[in-house]
């Protein structure tokens, strides 16, 4: 059990949590009242170690690797290899720019290294990019939608994110 010998030092929705209310009590965007109250507890242990601030991040951010929250799409991406014909860390920030972090909760986007392996390791993404030598190709579930340029990605990219989530 968590003690916090000043409730003064946390903020309301921190306090809140720690004393065991729901999600509706929080008013944020929680579905599942046991992560609220997780999440509360957590996040008042570490403003107890002075994180202070950062504890509300860390806690999301805990939350959600757990599956017990989530606030928008999740990203999973290759830890590259010799086959990789795009840089990952660059497309994943192009990727970024085009999806909002809240659109499509609970889908996953994968960001792929390859053509050769990509599709098929990120094959449980409900979307994905993976490099290829003349651009890259999207994929849907593993399977293979098109290929496009690298000029062509944003406006590729944002038409089949777009087309997945009208389905």
């Amino acid at each position: 059990m968590l003690v916090v010998e000043d409730p003064g030092i946390l903020p309301d929705k921190l306090a809140l949590a720690v004393d065991g209310a729901g999600a509706e009590e929080l008013g944020n965007d929680v579905d599942d009242a046991a992560a609220a109250d997780t999440g509360g507890r957590l996040a008042a242990l570490l403003w107890a170690l002075s994180i202070g601030h950062v504890a509300a991040c860390v806690t999301t951010i805990t939350l959600a690797a757990l599956g017990l929250r989530s606030r928008g799409w999740e990203l999973v991406s290759c830890p590259t290899c010799g086959r990789r014909r795009v840089e990952v860390a660059e497309l994943v920030a192009r990727l970024k720019k085009l999806l909002p972090p809240a659109a499509a909760p609970g889908v996953t986007v994968a960001v792929m290294g390859c053509e050769v392996n990509g599709p098929k390791e990120a094959a449980g993404a409900d979307f994905g990019v993976a490099g290829c030598p003349d651009g890259f190709i999207v994929f849907k579930k593993g399977a293979f939608v098109c290929r496009g340029s690298m000029d062509e990605f944003e406006e590729i990219v944002t038409r089949e994110f777009a087309e997945l989530l009208n389905q």
